[in-house]
């Protein structure tokens, strides 16, 4: 859903994400995960609904962040399509 990288001053909070697929509902599940992270300061990424909305996890973080880095309370979990 979103990917930040150096960024500096970002704020991202209050959304919600969910897993779909496109080709009128015919193609992959997708996204892998819902935040990738890396490289990031003077930032805050929280209060994000991520209920069944990515197919791995919902945060790959690469770390590398700088001063005043804020991560905290982005709930949700792994989306399993039916069989």
């Amino acid at each position: 859903h979103a990917r930040f990288e150096k960024c500096r001053g970002l704020a991202f909070a209050g959304n919600t994400m969910g897993a779909g697929r496109d080709d009128g509902g015919k193609g992959e599940w997708s996204p892998r995960f819902c935040l990738v992270l890396e490289d990031l300061a003077d930032s805050v990424i929280s209060g994000n609904a991520m209920h069944e909305a990515c197919m791995e996890k919902p945060v790959l973080d690469f770390g590398g962040h700088g001063e005043n880095f804020v991560l905290g309370d982005n709930v949700g979990g792994v989306f399993r399509p039916p069989a």
